[in-house]
């Protein structure tokens, strides 16, 4: 008969367990290879079962719920016998309900099977026949577990030796027992079965309790002992008379005993059938054991009373194991914590600081110390020390001497335990320790690609306080300071190598600076004088000179002189012989002299000279040009050793560059012109302007224009803010770019907006940058003008049309140097200089609450007022000769001259768009010209002043009378012709006639 009820596996844990410790009560015998549990299992199990094809009832199927074993594994047996069957996940954890599986055929005919298995037999039924040979299995019996008339399962048993139909008997009932322990999940049952049974099966179950490895102990109501298996007083080391004396509660340790008392109390109480726990017990010699405790009460008889069992499994190991691997999980994570502070710290101190944080959570320390060894003097140093105990014996640089356990780690590479340096000092530094109150201490080598590097110590106040196990895990940590010390020193040759390269690229912007000089000077003092700048940054100087070959007199001559020491002997033009001095060696063997230290290496005569001025280092490399010599350049420094062969290795690249330049300069000099003496003056006046205020862009020279440059000259250097005014035309971008070239920013970007000409709703975008997404059209992330003007400078022009809600994120730029771009909460920062341009009257708008009046504060630190062209009317000839120049040029048209006239018109005139609108007419004029004398269109100037009406109209058209009369008179008033008045003025004798009607112009008039 089979059940429809069944026991899962999925039942209690406490169900399990209980089977688990019955198959290991029959597994004591050695006779037994195998016995097994099986349950039968409900069909949601069965739907996942990969034996499901061969199973005819699929809503049921036999599950392994217990197994337990003495397995013989010998030295070449077949595969069953390396096979663990003792397992619950081992072979066979599902059997169908059907033939040809025995066991099946068992939980569904509730008929017991005996079967006696002949070696050299063949046994069909078998599934596994190499195991069965392997395990030596001569007997099998299986039960089926029936509670009530219905199969919970069945028990198998596996035997060496031949069964007994007593045995078989025997495990008829054991069979049955144990289906009511599992029909009443608790343990007392199956107590009370097993008493009841007959003699034999009680005798079994007393060798069962006896042999089994668990401990098992039954208490009275006071819970004093009555009864325990030799497994429990060997898991206490007590005997069981002694245990009889005592109660549950004294074996147990006092933190636990409240906690234990109120669940034996709900158990006797009937509040619960069970309890489950892990608890520890104090052991006879005081030590603790760790047991997995499963409680019970079994009730009495009339004349037994009810008592309770303990089933104790000992997991000490385990929960040494656990605690072994909290440790352990403790010390990687401290390992991971020093490896992420090796990755954030490069200083040797931060690094050992955060170590120890991390460390003393794991190994208790007083003083912690980091020595380094010196490659070079082979010394070993402290470089770092941490820790609660500070002494003065030791200190941060202080040398450890050879006689020291620092030295004998580093020597032999191998750590140093001391337990106690009271009785385990051997070093002088030890017992100095061992008075500032160290008691043990562990050292522990560095090794950085297999060569020792430091020591890193590590020392407590308390003796005894590391063992091996610390050891090994302090050296874990050493590995780690060694591999950060190694990161380190790679870090130091990477600093080396970005100084090497940076020297490199200094080599490179001097060769290319002075590449430019040689393009943009003709003269060799000047060509001298920009080599000199741009070399004085690489290779120092105190005197450096252009010495030339002079083929005819067979002599040097110094061309040109630069540097702080002036020598009343080496002066230019200067001549020496080739046999007097360094330079003709040079010169002939086409090789460079270094002299280090010129009063132990001086060989010729300019040389001791050198030496008697103050000289010290003296460097000679030869000019050379298509294999030939030309001269020599020669540096010299009053400091000895200055030049080193690399320093002279460049001197030859620059020399080499300046050959060509002196073999070109000769070629120049024959192209001097004496063409246009007039444009010469003016370009002359011009070129000491912008000597002057190295502005080259910004013409002129009256007063207005030098105090506005003077202005320029005092903001430049600083960082501060600059506010430019002025009217539209007057040039505010070249004030502008002048603050910004004589600023130290002007190797960096000077990025310019137009505020008027963005469109309000892009300004800030513009401005500030934005995201991809910020705004419909943000397809792609932007930078904004303030991140490319980083280190540099940026010029906002017409800053009055900057809208007022986008005036505080300005605000907030120029105070505090950071930005949030458009779509992002990112903080950019950025080093910005600001120079600002309007046309408009900020302080009116300010006023009129159109311009905030912080930004405007903010702005104004520097105001620079740019004066109107009209205000400045002595620039007008030097700017129309500029602009004439230029346009002509552009054209390829030669104008040599302007009619005084026509300058003098051009002086009188308000030029209400300023420089912008004398540039637009001057381009204008050029193209209009067709000879050599420039023709301006006056009478379109004075036409505009007609129908404008201009405030200047009084002034412009006396002007323009009085020019026309001047033209007139030295005419003899005669109006056309080729030497005629409209001629002369560049106009049509109509457009003339015209003008002199409108002005009341006649000869009578006169």
């Amino acid at each position: 008969m089979t059940s429809s009820w069944c026991v899962t596996p999925s039942q209690s844990q406490e169900l399990h367990s209980v089977l688990q410790m019955l198959v290991r009560g029959l597994a004591e015998q050695p006779d037994i290879a195998l016995t097994r549990i099986w349950l039968i299992g409900p069909g949601d199990i069965c739907r996942s079962c990969p034996m499901l094809s061969v199973c005819p009832n699929q809503t049921r199927c036999l599950h392994l719920v217990a197994s337990a074993g003495n397995p013989l594994i010998e030295a070449g047996s077949g595969d069953g016998a390396r096979e663990d069957w003792t397992r619950i996940n081992g072979h066979f954890q599902r059997i169908p309900l059907n033939p040809p599986f025995k066991l099946g055929h068992i939980a569904t005919t509730d008929a017991p099977i005996h079967i006696r298995i002949q070696e050299g037999g063949e046994q069909l039924w078998l599934s596994r026949p190499d195991w069965v040979k392997a395990q030596k299995i001569r007997n099998f019996a299986g039960q089926p577990l029936i509670f009530k008339g219905e199969v919970l399962g069945m028990l198998a048993v596996f035997s060496r030796t031949e069964l007994s139909e007593r045995e078989f008997g025997w495990l008829r009932a054991f069979a049955d027992q144990a289906a009511v322990a599992i029909s009443t999940v608790q343990i007392t049952e199956q107590v009370t079965a097993l008493n009841t049974s007959a003699v034999a099966m009680a005798e079994r179950w007393r060798a069962v309790f006896e042999k089994s490895a668990i401990g098992v102990a039954l208490t009275d109501v006071n819970s004093r002992f009555l009864i325990v298996n030799r497994a429990y007083e060997r898991l206490l080391g007590y005997t069981e008379e002694e245990l009889r004396k005592l109660s549950f509660f004294d074996i147990t340790p006092e933190e636990f005993r409240e906690s234990n008392r109120r669940l034996v109390t709900e158990l006797w109480a009937g509040n619960r059938e069970q309890y489950e726990l892990e608890k520890p017990y104090r052991r006879k010699d005081g030590g603790l054991v760790w047991v997995r405790l499963h409680a019970s009460i079994v009730q009495g008889t009339a004349s037994v009373p009810r008592f309770a069992m303990a089933l104790c499994e000992d997991i000490t190991e385990r929960k040494q194991a656990e605690e072994s691997l909290r440790k352990s999980e403790e010390r990687w994570r401290t390992l991971l914590e020093i490896n992420n502070a090796i990755i954030t710290t490069l200083g040797q101190k931060e690094l050992l600081h955060a170590i120890c944080e991390a460390v003393k959570r794991v190994v208790p320390f007083g003083r912690v110390a980091l020595l380094l060894l010196d490659p070079a003097s082979d010394v070993l140093r402290i470089t770092a020390l941490e820790g609660p105990f500070q002494g003065d014996n030791f200190a941060v640089g202080d040398e450890v001497g050879q006689n020291s356990v620092s030295r004998w780690v580093l020597d032999h590479r191998r750590p140093a335990l001391r337990r106690d340096l009271e009785t385990e000092a051997q070093y002088p530094t030890e017992r100095l320790l061992l008075a500032e109150g160290i008691r043990s201490l562990c050292a522990l080598p560095l090794i950085v690609r297999e060569e020792p590097s430091g020591v890193l110590f590590v020392g407590s106040p308390t003796k005894g306080q590391y063992s091996e196990s610390d050891v090994s895990f302090l050296q874990e940590v050493a590995n780690q300071i060694a591999l950060a010390i190694g990161n380190m020193q790679s870090y130091e040759e990477i600093g080396s190598l970005i100084t090497k390269v940076a020297r490199t690229a200094d080599h490179l912007r001097t060769l290319l600076e002075i590449n430019n000089a040689i393009i943009t000077n003709l003269s060799q003092e000047a060509l001298l004088r920009s080599i000199a700048e741009a070399l004085r940054r690489v290779v120092p100087f105190d005197r450096a000179a252009l010495t030339l070959y002079l083929p005819d007199k067979k002599v040097f001559r110094f061309v040109a002189i630069q540097g702080g020491f002036v020598s009343d002997y080496f002066k230019p033009g200067l001549e020496i012989s080739p046999q007097e001095s360094s330079v003709g060696w040079v010169f002939h063997h086409q090789r460079p002299i270094l002299r280090r230290d010129l009063e132990k290496e001086q060989q010729y005569s300019n040389e001791r000279r050198l030496a008697q001025e103050g000289m010290r280092s003296h460097c000679v490399v030869p000019l050379i040009v298509h294999g030939n010599s030309i001269g020599t350049l020669n540096v010299a420094s009053s400091k000895q050793n200055q030049y080193s062969d690399a320093a002279a290795e460049f001197l030859q690249e620059v020399a080499n560059q300046v050959a060509l330049a002196v073999e070109n300069m000769k070629s120049y000099e024959e192209i001097a012109t004496l063409k246009a003496r007039l444009e010469k003056e003016n370009i002359y006046l011009q070129e000491e302007i912008c000597s002057e205020h190295n502005l080259e862009e910004i013409v002129g020279n009256s007063p207005a224009l030098r105090e506005v440059l003077r202005a320029v000259a005092q903001v430049a250097p600083t960082d501060s803010t600059a506010l430019i005014q002025g009217e539209t035309g007057t040039g505010k971008e070249l004030i502008a770019r002048a603050i910004h070239n004589l600023s130290p920013r002007k190797g960096r970007a000077f990025v310019r907006v137009n505020c008027a000409a963005i469109p309000l709703g892009l300004l800030e975008s513009e401005l500030f940058g934005h995201e991809k997404g910020a705004f419909t059209g943000a397809i792609s992330q932007r930078v904004g003008r303030f991140e490319l003007a980083h280190k540099g400078t940026l010029f906002l022009d017409e800053i009055g049309d900057i809208p007022l809600e986008l005036q505080p994120k300005l605000l907030r730029v120029l105070q505090e140097q950071e930005f949030e771009r458009l779509g992002s909460n990112r903080i950019q920062r950025v080093d910005v200089r600001l120079v600002a341009a309007t046309n408009a009257g900020l302080a009116q708008m300010v006023a009129e609450k159109r311009f905030r009046a912080d930004l405007y504060y903010r702005l104004n630190i520097f105001p620079i007022d740019v004066p109107p062209l009209r205000d400045r009317r002595d620039d007008i000839p030097l700017l129309v000769r500029h602009f004439v120049d230029k346009y002509a040029r552009r054209m390829g048209k030669a104008i040599d001259s302007i009619p005084n006239e026509t300058m003098e018109a051009l002086r009188r005139y308000a030029w209400p768009g300023n420089i912008r609108e004398l540039q637009n007419l001057m381009e204008r004029a050029v193209l209009l010209s067709s000879g050599p004398s420039l023709r301006v269109p006056l009478t379109e100037i004075l036409l505009s002043i007609d129908l404008n009406a201009t405030p200047g109209a009084n002034i412009l058209e006396q002007a323009e009378r009085e020019q026309i009369l001047r033209a007139l008179r030295k005419s003899n008033w005669v109006v056309g012709g080729p030497n005629g008045a409209a001629a002369r003025l560049g106009l049509k004798r109509t457009s003339l006639a015209y003008k002199m009607q409108r002005l009341g112009i006649s000869r009578s008039s006169e």
